[in-house]
């Protein structure tokens, strides 16, 4: 009885060594490199190449070798069959991606702002986590630089509202904080220089917001609506919640898009596309803020 073995897996150094004992050497004829506008052309000769060496220069994009199957006999005798050619591909490798955190703990010391155009307008939205913290890290260095038509705040994580806070540049200003008895929770705000026609705090027809989460403005040709929406919890604890939630934020969306046109603006604790998770594989629908979810 005779059973075959074959080698058609082997890795190329391992084709040579064994293209020593069955056949003669053959020359690799290595082609020479593309000359780039980064680096001078390299010229590589063709040279005889033991069979064992490494190969250290780029093989081409495809190859042929020639291998063998053996015959194993009774008595472990290999008998060589006839050689085949072996197609090669060699494969790209893998780019690695290095990720750095980010250490800064202060902002920046100078800004460089392009100043709008008479018939624009700016609005900022930063969820500035804690306040009174934003405050000693360049707050308002950065507010008067950015120079913001309206500005909205979110997770101020005030109890009460500010007296005195860029009260020259901003004349409306519009606190709400935590009434749920937390504090240091959440929190938002809108500061502006064009007075709205009216001003209205939570969602519309519930007392889900509790914690100063939504202030809405509206403007002779638009609604503005600042959030700081919930987070489903450590491992979606309060995923019914996030949901109620939704159903309400829609309805006031639709409602007051209805009437005319509506500016969402805010921390919306959510992950639009898989892009804005920092591990899509390991964190989708896991973890709070990395709801994948659809509103509109």
């Amino acid at each position: 009885m005779v059973t075959t073995r074959s080698t058609k897996q082997l890795s190329v150094k391992d084709m040579f060594q064994r293209q020593k004992s069955d056949l003669k050497e053959e020359q690799v004829n290595l082609p020479p490199v593309e000359e780039t506008k980064s680096k001078p052309t390299e010229v590589m000769e063709k040279r005889k190449r033991a069979p064992s060496e490494e190969l250290t220069l780029p093989l081409p994009k495809q190859i042929e070798v020639e291998t063998t199957d053996t015959l194993v006999g009774q008595d472990n005798q290999t008998i060589p069959s006839s050689p085949k050619r072996v197609k090669l591909t060699e494969t790209e490798p893998t780019p690695t991606v290095e990720l750095i955190a980010c250490t800064n703990t202060t902002m920046p010391d100078t800004y460089s702002y392009k100043d709008i155009s008479d018939n624009q307008m700016k609005i900022v939205s930063w969820n500035v986590n804690s306040l009174n913290a934003a405050m000693k890290k360049g707050f308002l260095d950065y507010v008067k630089a950015e120079k913001p038509d309206i500005l909205c705040l979110q997770e101020t994580k005030l109890n009460q509202t500010p007296k005195d806070i860029l009260k020259k540049e901003y004349k409306y200003q519009y606190w709400w904080c935590c009434n749920s008895g937390k504090k240091g929770y959440a929190g938002s705000a809108v500061l502006s220089k064009i007075e709205p026609l009216n001003v209205t705090y939570g969602l519309e027809d519930t007392d889900l917001d509790d914690s100063g989460r939504v202030i809405t403005l509206e403007f002779e040709e638009y609604y503005l609506i600042a959030c700081y929406i919930p987070n489903a919890g450590e491992k979606l604890v309060r995923l019914k919640y996030r949901e109620e939630w939704d159903i309400k934020m829609k309805n006031m969306l639709e409602n007051l898009n209805a009437k005319k046109p509506v500016i969402w603006a805010g921390d919306l604790n959510v992950a639009h596309q898989e892009i804005d998770l920092a591990r899509p594989a390991q964190n989708r629908n896991k973890y709070n803020g990395n709801l994948i979810y659809s509103l509109l």
